[in-house]
């Protein structure tokens, strides 16, 4: 079959646990609560600058402070472009958190193999995965710290991005011949 299905299998019953679609879901489920958290410790670190999160681990191992740096917000680009005060220039988990909450509707209504919907979300996936390799970049070149909670994205959205592209949906000729 031209179907790929990344499936898990109960070791005690030989029985599948779960499809594609709930690997998307569980993937987007964790992308969900890791913008939630960023979201979190950014507003609780721009409410009080004494506030120290449970990611604030030592002085280069601080996410609060890559959170509220200028590429926190817009990724650091589009408060250049529209203005910082812009409605489009808002956190980056705020992206995330449209992002995975997209994914996880397309996954519950079983959208997925739509086939120009899996075309859509391979092409956004593509942003996030470059988008997560710039904020690495800045991360690791311009800011020069280390966020435990942006790496759970870049891992989030990477593992998004491998579920996507390596199934593969079923096309009109590949139908009839089965």
């Amino acid at each position: 079959t031209s179907h790929v299905i990344l499936i898990v299998t109960s070791a005690a019953t030989g029985r599948n646990i779960m499809s594609y679609r709930g690997w998307v879901a569980l993937v987007a489920i964790v992308g969900l609560a890791v913008s939630v958290f960023a979201l979190y410790v950014e507003q609780l670190k721009e409410a009080s600058k004494d506030y120290v999160a449970p990611c604030d681990i030592s002085e280069h191992m601080q996410c609060s402070s890559v959170m509220t740096s200028e590429y926190g917000r817009g990724f650091g680009i589009v408060g250049k472009i529209v203005g910082e005060d812009s409605i489009l220039n808002q956190p980056n988990s705020i992206f995330g958190l449209a992002y995975y909450s997209a994914v996880l509707l397309l996954a519950m209504l079983n959208m997925l193999d739509s086939a120009m919907i899996h075309l859509g979300v391979r092409l956004v996936s593509l942003i996030a995965a470059g988008s997560c390799v710039y904020l690495a970049y800045v991360l690791a070149f311009i800011l020069q710290d280390l966020c435990l909670v942006c790496m759970a994205s870049y891992v989030v959205n990477g593992a998004l991005l491998a579920l996507f592209w390596l199934h593969s949906i079923p096309t009109k000729s590949t139908k009839k011949n089965q």
